[in-house]
């Protein structure tokens, strides 16, 4: 286990968007037991003394134990370094829990993409087809509004669907 201000999150990780209503849901589980633990690599700061960890795979779960008032998790720590390899690792382990929204996903191909792999090799990370990659990362090419217009926070209502957006 880690005290919770040992450990900080990673400022470059894939998911930007956490949805409040589930991290309520997280919150009440965690105040009863932590089912998984967080993926942690070793971080030195000296600016951050008392920080130890940065998180590569759990920061929903981090948010959640913070908000509930816990002052421990438990960890387990990778040995995988910084850079392309820890973006690759973060985007790999979170893609099949909460969804991550499409501009996440776009951006993260593009990284991926930029850090020398194929699509074939990035819809492999995460159970996909090329295709599949090849489509998400052309939404970047929609308007910024259009491509945030996809997601959360936008009402569910109101949202872009991906079929019009793939069209545009």
């Amino acid at each position: 286990t880690a005290r919770i201000e040992e450990i900080v999150p990673n400022p470059d990780q894939p998911r930007t968007y956490f949805d409040a209503e589930a991290l309520l849901k997280l919150k009440e589980s965690l105040r009863r037991r932590q089912q998984q633990p967080i993926t942690v690599i070793p971080f030195r700061d000296r600016k951050r003394p008392k920080v130890r960890w940065m998180i590569n795979d759990g920061e929903r779960r981090w948010r959640a134990a913070k908000a509930a008032g816990l002052k421990e998790l438990w960890i387990v720590v990778d040995d995988v370094s910084h850079g392309a390899e820890l973006h690759t690792a973060s985007f790999a382990a979170n893609w099949n829990r909460a969804g991550h929204t499409h501009a996440e996903t776009a951006q993260a191909i593009a990284r991926e993409l930029a850090a020398g792999k194929s699509y074939e090799e990035i819809g492999g990370l995460v159970g996909k087809s090329d295709a599949w990659a090849r489509l998400e990362h052309s939404l970047l090419k929609l308007d910024a509004e259009l491509l945030a217009a996809m997601d959360p926070p936008t009402p569910k209502e109101r949202r872009l669907p991906i079929k019009v957006a793939q069209a545009l």
